[in-house]
């Protein structure tokens, strides 16, 4: 009996794990959207885009500048500390990882937008 139930219920977690990653994914979105607001008139935000120069060359967003992954932490020095920094890449994951780089240095203020079509919506909803 409790072997039938266990495997009636494994049966479902592959839906619960894109269900899951689904509401964070949205509620990440949310977060970053309140983090941007935050910010005001946008007059000192540096835009950094943390994918490959590759991807970069395919589509960047205008006023932001390329820094990929992994180079942030030696190529942080272009960037202000004292300024705010809005990273982005692809999915967030790689954003997320230089957040934490950039906070390990003594910036402070760094959000991290997740994708770069959070960051677009956003740019275009201030329009």
């Amino acid at each position: 009996m409790y072997t039938e139930y266990l495997i009636e219920i494994t049966q479902y977690w592959p839906i619960v794990i894109i269900l899951g990653f689904i509401g964070f994914k949205y509620y990440r979105t949310r977060v970053s959207r309140a983090e941007m607001n935050s910010l005001g008139d946008f007059q000192n935000v540096q835009l950094v885009d943390v994918r490959s120069e590759a991807e970069y060359s395919k589509y960047a967003l205008p006023l932001s500048i390329n820094i990929p992954l992994q180079v942030i932490n030696s190529e942080s020095k272009q960037l202000d500390k004292a300024a705010p920094v809005i990273l982005f890449c692809a999915s967030g994951t790689r954003s997320a990882g230089a957040k934490q780089i950039l906070k390990r240095q003594g910036f402070s203020k760094v959000i991290n937008a997740g994708t770069i079509g959070n960051v677009q919506s956003y740019l275009n909803s201030r329009d």
